[in-house]
């Protein structure tokens, strides 16, 4: 959770007056970005001012080696119209494969994107806004897995946004269809078997549940946005001064699946046939013990499970190996779970077309302003809940209002200078995961409570962060699979 994460007042300080969830003005579908690799090889250019272009206009170039025998180029332009009023930002990218002779499959992606800012002028001292954009992409490589008499073809897909701003509100609509295989992008891609087709360019994600403002392929869907930050324009300077001390940020959105998809894996040079697995629902525990380095440290500790239990080991086979996942749903030392979607009576995998409804409410308080206090004292607080439901795909199939509920609430105060150069914080905080349609059942309980303390030594700007958090899981269901986690903390940062 964000707030665990606040180091010193200053952090706090940041954290407390920003919202969060706040419009991106960056193109989202077609990002010109260089490799992971720790050196850069290849080349990148920019330049402003270009002659034919106009004063105001931005161009970067970019070509190299992304990996070995892959490489990547990009293209982008941008340049205000209208008097500044309508911003215009133009995107190409590819990643190319050259192997210099023949390969079963080579990876060719072309990505093309535009987005444009209007400016409206403004109604009530708040500015009216409107950002549209769009991208396309093009993933081909010569080979199908699954079809290899068959002549390939390539996959291509759209995706497009749209949103309006008038503060304190923001309305969104997104288009992303399941072919959209921009990797590169801003995007989650979401549905899409690369090793199908013969690559590794992107990852495997199939019933993700993402966030609010997040978006994702193989989908489409709304956001409705209220995101409060003090009373910035003059219709709001009647409200009560009070609310100059607020930063509220709350999400109301759905987002439906064009197709339902199951878990497939192909994998790379072991023959052609697809493993086919089941639907499921995926996602991060937000509520779970951090590890910043390898969990080897914690390795049988709290119930061995670096030697999991006959019982817990048998959940793990039964529910990894469903339809041939290639993953283990429950895993300790991760924080990414999945529930494998079935009919608890007959076992048959529901194959329901799945609409994600979420609401989110974030906010931070100022309460020293409210008490007149000197020493800054703040108040955090995250509420989620977020729903799965389903319509049904086949014949005799009825729609299921609740496949999966996921709610989590997160409390926490930030108290400055308890002690000379001394900070102190807590927080508290609660997940729930519940579902009927798995086997077994899901109803998982996470809960966390955390203090810490911070001193400000006087040596330029060092600092001590000491952090304790008691950590407990419970699964009603698998009981076996319960477990308690204590977790100390400790940081020193010094600069001379």
């Amino acid at each position: 959770m964000p707030y665990s994460t606040a180091r010193a007042a200053a952090n706090w300080d940041s954290y407390i007056h920003s919202i969060g969830f706040v419009e991106q003005s960056a193109t989202n579908f077609a990002n010109s970005q260089s490799t992971g690799d720790r050196v850069f090889d290849g080349l990148s250019l920019r330049g402003s001012s270009l002659p034919y272009l106009g004063a105001k206009t931005n161009m970067a170039l970019l070509a190299g080696r992304l990996t070995t025998n892959r490489y990547e180029s990009g293209f982008q332009l941008t340049r205000p119209f209208l008097k500044e009023r309508l911003g215009a930002n133009l995107t190409y990218y590819t990643i190319q494969d050259s192997f210099g002779d023949p390969q079963p499959a080579s990876l060719s992606l072309k990505c093309g994107a535009a987005d444009l800012t209007f400016n409206l002028g403004s109604f009530k001292g708040s500015p009216l806004l409107l950002h549209a954009e769009g991208g396309v992409s093009r993933l081909f490589t010569g080979a199908d897995r699954w079809n290899p008499a068959l002549t390939p073809a390539p996959l291509d897909g759209a995706a497009g946004r749209a949103t309006f701003t008038w503060y304190p509100f923001t309305v969104e609509g997104m288009y992303l269809d399941p072919a959209y295989a921009n990797v590169s992008g801003k995007a989650t891609i979401e549905d899409i078997d690369f090793g199908r087709y013969g690559t590794d360019v992107g990852a495997e994600a199939h019933g993700t549940l993402g966030e609010s403002d997040q978006m994702l392929t193989n989908r489409r869907g709304w956001r409705v946005n209220l995101g409060w930050n003090g009373r910035r324009t003059d219709l709001l300077r009647s409200l009560p001064s009070w609310l100059d001390q607020v930063v509220m940020n709350v999400n109301l959105a759905a987002k439906r699946e064009f197709q339902a998809v199951p878990w497939t894996q192909t994998v790379l040079g072991q023959g052609q046939n697809p493993i086919r697995g089941a639907y499921t629902v995926m996602g991060p525990n937000l509520v779970a013990l951090d590890y910043p380095e390898w969990q080897g440290s914690w390795a049988g500790l709290y119930g061995g499970y670096d030697k999991a239990s006959p019982v817990r080991s048998q959940y793990n086979q039964n529910i990894g190996a469903e339809g041939g996942l290639p993953f283990t749903t429950y895993d300790f030392r991760g924080n990414t779970e999945a529930v494998v979607l079935r009919d608890p009576l007959t076992g048959a995998p529901l194959s329901h077309r799945k609409t994600f409804h979420y609401f989110d409410v974030t906010e931070k308080f100022q309460l020293d302003k409210w008490l007149h206090s000197k020493k800054a004292l703040y108040l955090g607080a995250f509420y989620s809940v977020t729903r799965v439901s389903g319509e049904p795909t086949e014949a005799g199939q009825a729609a299921i209002h609740d496949l999966f509920t996921r709610t989590i609430l997160d409390v926490a105060v930030f108290r400055a200078l308890v002690l000379p150069r001394t900070h102190a914080m807590a927080h508290v905080a609660f997940e729930n995961w519940d579902s009927q349609w798995s086997i077994p059942k899901v109803d998982w309980r996470r809960k966390v409570w955390g203090v810490g303390m911070a001193y400000e030594i006087p040596w330029g700007g060092s600092m001590a962060d000491l952090r304790v958090n008691r950590f407990t899981f419970r699964s009603a269901s698998v009981p076996a699979n319960d477990y308690d986690g204590f977790q100390v903390l400790a940081l020193a940062r010094f600069l001379f």
